[in-house]
């Protein structure tokens, strides 16, 4: 079993588990809810930011993933969940367009990921914790629609 590490102040490494097991898929090649080499503070650190601002529980709804998990799942075979630097989360009473607002206003992430209607943001800390050097990658993910890489969101939010 996992002994999971508390990370700041409201998040803990269980949060950021691989979903594995919890879709049943246990034994080998997966890791059994894992966090892989662990989570990026950074990350933690962007996160610990925008609970503040919102003053209320961000949800992880998926942190690290191991590689069969990930690919199980369709994610995109450089995905940041395998290393521990992404998060998808969601807040309670909150849209994904109103999380998104505050991220973008915070400048967490060098990785933003818009699913709109969906209730879950992604956030990431490739190139570090903020995008101040212009560095930031965005998308948008539609149900049913492929991803689309967007230099703003800008009409999305």
């Amino acid at each position: 079993m996992h002994n999971y590490k508390q990370l700041s102040p409201h998040f803990n490494e269980h949060e950021f588990r691989c979903r594995d097991v919890d879709r049943g898929l246990r034994g080998a090649p997966y890791c059994n809810g894992s966090v892989g080499k662990g989570i990026d503070l950074r990350l933690i650190q962007g996160l610990e930011e925008l609970r503040a601002r919102i003053g209320k529980p961000v949800n992880v709804s998926s942190g690290y993933r191991c590689l069969p998990y990930n690919k199980h799942l369709g994610g995109a075979a450089k995905s940041q969940h395998l290393y521990g630097t992404a998060a998808d989360v969601w807040v309670q009473g909150m849209t994904t367009e109103q999380i998104m607002r505050i991220v973008e206003e915070l400048d967490i992430g060098t990785g933003r990921g818009l699913y709109p209607g969906q209730g879950i943001v992604h956030i990431d800390v490739r190139h570090g914790l903020h995008g101040k050097d212009g560095n930031v990658v965005r998308w948008v993910k539609q149900r049913g629609k492929p991803y689309l890489t967007v230099a703003t969101f800008e009409g999305w939010l």
